[in-house]
């Protein structure tokens, strides 16, 4: 999908990061904070829902500019989401507020950023389809911000089953910030989400439960090294020692890889990539 002004006029409501540097642009508009009632959450981690459809012409360009350089440079874009809804900007900010409290079953309840873009791609292969028409509510299209795409979910279109089980899903949700730190070390799209996804996602599960990883930048590393190599490289005798010593329970994987020479181990990569 491509961005113009136009784009604003059909879906109006948008949803900024606190951090996404538009404060210039965004000086002086009206937003409505997406917040759950129960939490005392600083408005430094809250993002602002924004009718970016009823602002004046400057406004909109001033707010479209911002956006396109970033999407052009494949940076965030600084806009998490863009919606339609046929509901009032207080509504739907209170829909998604809400939402964003999740009981996750033994895990407990959690606050999850369900309006982030990096946490829906997720959440579009963990839930079924009746758990993500719950999560739209009033909104009919939701558009996703991605580095250097805009990915519109239509609410009609909504299908699957999700993970199976509810507590694997559960877990699934919880590894959501693993499956990030293992995807910024590879090139992909939206696309390729529903399969490149869960197949992280297994290669998690394995590390855990065959090698006995559990720091999250470990799960992360070998979910990466997995995708890159085939999950064949854990037989490589030098990765089959850094995995042994990391079940110590003192060693990290990582640390113990760090110790393997650095020529060894650009040597090492050939041999698995051969």
């Amino acid at each position: 999908m491509n961005l113009d002004i136009r784009f604003f006029q059909d879906h109006r409501f948008a949803a900024f990061d606190p951090s996404s540097g538009l404060e210039t642009p965004l000086a002086g508009i009206s937003a409505v904070l997406i917040r759950h009632p129960s939490l005392a959450l600083s408005e430094n981690l809250l993002p602002r829902l924004v009718d970016v459809g009823s602002l004046g012409s400057e406004s909109v360009g001033a707010v479209f500019d911002a956006i396109d350089g970033c999407l052009a440079a494949k940076r965030p874009a600084g806009v998490d989401a863009a919606f339609k809804a046929d509901a009032s900007l207080q509504r739907v900010a209170e829909h998604l507020g809400h939402q964003s409290v999740r009981s996750l079953g033994r895990f407990g309840k959690y606050w999850v950023r369900v309006w982030d873009p990096h946490v829906l791609m997720h959440l579009l292969w963990i839930w079924p389809a009746e758990e993500l028409r719950r999560l739209f509510g009033p909104i009919s299209t939701w558009c996703l911000f991605l580095p250097g795409e805009i990915v519109p979910i239509e609410r009609h279109a909504l299908a699957g089953c999700g993970v199976e089980g509810v507590e694997r899903r559960h877990q699934a949700v919880l590894d959501i910030s693993i499956l990030n730190t293992a995807l910024a070390g590879l090139v992909w799209t939206h696309d390729e989400m529903a399969c490149l996804g869960p197949s992280l996602w297994a290669h998690v599960a394995l590390a855990r439960l065959d090698h006995q990883l559990h720091d999250e930048a470990d799960l992360a590393l070998f979910a990466r090294q997995a995708h890159r190599w085939s999950i064949d490289f854990v037989k490589h005798p030098e990765i089959k020692n850094a995995l042994s010593m990391s079940q110590d329970g003192e060693t990290l994987y990582r640390d113990a890889l760090a110790q393997i020479d650095e020529q060894r181990m650009r040597r090492i990569e050939i041999e698995l990539s051969a």
